[in-house]
């Protein structure tokens, strides 16, 4: 057997145990208190668009999302106000590079999102996908995966912001 196919077969075995001994992440596993605390702006809306282009210093994606506030819940954004949400990953041209647990988002999609400032006047997602609280239609109102409506969430998240 050869040097470099014994090193390939050890590195395969350490990669396999490493993942067999970390215990798996979750998403939305950062509180509630830690996202509205520590975020500098919460805002709930929907997505516009998603783009996904080649990052200019390295050979990886990112995606620009114009996300359209409907309610500001923390910070200085307002209600109609478009923003572009950074993200690291991405799809161009059916090359897929896929992060873990960054944020990522579809069209259409509301959520509440937990942002900090990024540069170029973008934000970036606070906590990666954990910033992110998707809703859902649930007849005719809008509900997170646990079936809170927006009133609900803001509600939880009052002692750790004050007042907007």
């Amino acid at each position: 057997m050869s040097i470099s196919l014994m090193k390939t077969r050890t590195l395969t075995l350490f990669i396999l145990l490493l993942g067999w001994l970390t215990p798996p992440a979750q998403a939305g596993s950062v509180e509630l208190g830690t996202l509205a605390q520590y975020s500098d702006v919460i805002v709930f809306g929907r997505v516009e668009s998603c783009q996904s282009q080649w990052e200019a210093s390295s050979p990886n994606i990112i995606t620009h999302t114009r996300f359209r506030v409907e309610d500001s819940i923390k910070g200085e954004l307002r209600s109609g106000e478009t923003v572009v949400i950074e993200t690291s990953g991405g799809e161009i041209n059916g090359m897929k590079q896929q992060v873990p647990h960054a944020a990522c988002f579809n069209g259409g999609q509301y959520a509440v999102v937990f942002l900090t400032p990024g540069k170029e006047k973008r934000f970036r997602v606070f906590q990666g996908k954990s910033g992110v609280i998707s809703f859902f239609q649930k007849g005719k109102n809008l509900r997170t995966g646990k079936g809170k409506d927006l009133p609900q969430l803001i509600r939880e998240m009052k002692p750790y912001i004050g007042e907007n």
